[in-house]
């Protein structure tokens, strides 16, 4: 069992990495939110990520990983529920895309 805090080799960045890309972003792959958004010092970076790794005496193998915020803020709109509203919106253009980047030399895989 290995923890991200568990001091074993280099930063933790070097084994898991993960980067949101959404409109906070403007659309690139980042591990910090745009210094134009509000709230911005109360936003963790992804860089501060935590997980658990486990190896079991089978070989099966687990990897937990706790990413703090994709940059995302919940925005309440009552027109949500209305199925004429997703026509007219642009569904791809508020998404959020996590991307997932692991070290399959470190665990393993």
């Amino acid at each position: 069992m290995e923890f991200s805090d568990s001091g074993e080799g280099g930063k933790q960045t070097n084994y898991v990495n993960v980067a949101v890309c959404n409109d906070k972003t403007n659309g690139v792959f980042k591990s910090t939110m745009n210094a134009n958004a509000s709230m911005i010092g109360m936003m963790p970076s992804t860089n501060d990520l935590s997980y658990i790794y486990k190896e079991w005496l089978s070989g099966m193998k687990e990897l937990y990983i706790y990413v703090p915020t994709t940059f995302t803020f919940y925005n309440e709109n009552p027109k949500i529920a209305d199925a004429d509203y997703y026509k007219n919106e642009d569904i791809k253009s508020k998404s959020t895309i996590v991307r997932l980047k692991i070290n399959r030399r470190h665990f393993n895989i």
